[in-house]
């Protein structure tokens, strides 16, 4: 077996047309005429002028690396790429989005500001839960296709955040005001919060006869002040989730269902660390939930019932010992699950998180086991 597997056929593609230059490079519209599909082609090539061509060509790199990492049906896909790096240039082959920019889609579709709302929200919390920064949120950057499906585009100035890196080491053209860290030079994710707010607040200025029934929300997004922000867009979702709780009735075997289930799983976690976050992803959740039921589907009782506290927790918690789990209750749970619409299925988690709040926090790891 070889080392190193190349691939020396070309592939060629179909040039539609040049679309909207980059900052840095052009953008064209391809088309392979073996599979019948457009890709959009973004090549960074640096004008003779700029200096540093070499860090540019880094962030270029960067932005491969980025979008590779993240697959979010509200962002952007890249399928390929190739590098010429003695000439300091690249492409990108990503896909191809025909649709409007975010505020002349809602220009034209007022009543589904609330639908794309949710999408914005949900896909910047995949974003940060990933650690990585967008850092060029403005309208243009983010579309709606033809069937309303938001897509956040152009990570050319994202970063990967590591040690808490959250210097503003970028200019921004922005036409609402500046928030209060600009300052101190400081862009992190409740500067993000701040310019999707703002977007949506430009649109509802500009359209006053319209109602958002997140008006509260949005208003605390578009604090100047980090302060009196939203931490993370997670908290966003579920200040959403909160406000929507009035309008889904559950069944009375439903309540019971969960109920059981929350006293269980509480019951068995004993502290969790500080710095431990709640998993996001439903179908993940569901998904491990499974696997601890199918690793005991013969026994009365689940094996390793810890497990299931890391369905729901990313990071370090501690557990009580001693306890049991019913494999009914954990069987009972995922089936009422998997039958919920979405949207219940997001307040029972977010309940669940509530439950979670309630659980002491720790930083130092004192070895005591409860």
């Amino acid at each position: 077996m070889k080392e190193f597997v190349e691939f020396t056929r070309r592939k060629s593609y179909k040039l539609i047309k040049a679309l909207t230059p980059g900052a840095i490079g052009e953008i064209v519209l391809l088309h392979d005429e073996e599979i019948d599909k457009n890709f959009v082609c973004k090549k960074y090539s640096p004008s003779p002028l700029i200096e540093n061509k070499l860090e540019y060509f880094t962030h270029f790199k960067d932005e491969i690396k980025i979008l590779h990492q993240l697959h979010h049906k509200n962002i952007v896909q890249i399928f390929t790429y190739y590098l010429y790096p003695e000439f300091n240039t690249g492409y990108i082959l990503m896909e191809y989005i025909e649709g409007e920019e975010l505020l002349t889609y809602l220009s034209n579709n007022p009543n589904e500001i609330v639908n794309i709302f949710n999408q914005l929200i949900d896909a910047f919390a995949y974003i940060h839960q990933y650690k990585i920064l967008h850092r060029d949120i403005k309208n243009n950057n983010i579309l709606v296709d033809k069937f309303g499906q938001a897509k956040i585009i152009d990570f050319g100035f994202g970063k990967k955040i590591q040690f808490d890196d959250f210097d503003r080491s970028i200019s921004l053209a922005t036409t609402c005001p500046p928030p209060e860290e600009f300052k101190s030079k400081k862009y992190d994710y409740s500067t993000e919060i701040y310019f999707v707010g703002q977007l949506f607040k430009q649109f509802l200025e500009s359209n006053t006869n319209h109602t958002f029934p997140y008006s509260e929300i949005l208003s605390k997004m578009c604090s100047t002040s980090p302060i009196k922000r939203f931490n993370s867009f997670f908290d966003i979702q579920r200040a959403i989730l909160d406000h929507g709780k009035s309008e889904f009735n559950f069944t009375d075997s439903q309540i019971s269902i969960y109920r059981t289930f929350a006293n269980i799983i509480t019951s068995i976690t004993s502290k969790i660390h500080i710095n431990a976050t709640y998993v996001n992803d439903i179908d993940l959740i569901i998904n491990k939930l499974e696997k601890c039921y199918q690793n005991s589907i013969l026994e009365e009782h689940i094996h390793a019932f810890e497990s299931i506290i890391s369905c729901f927790i990313s990071g370090v918690y501690k557990y009580k010992i001693k306890r049991e789990v019913a494999t009914k209750d954990l069987k009972n749970f995922i089936e009422m699950m998997k039958l919920l619409p979405i949207e219940k299925r997001k307040i029972v988690i977010n309940n669940l998180w509530q439950r979670f709040d309630c659980v002491q926090r720790y930083t130092i790891d004192d070895d005591l086991p409860f």
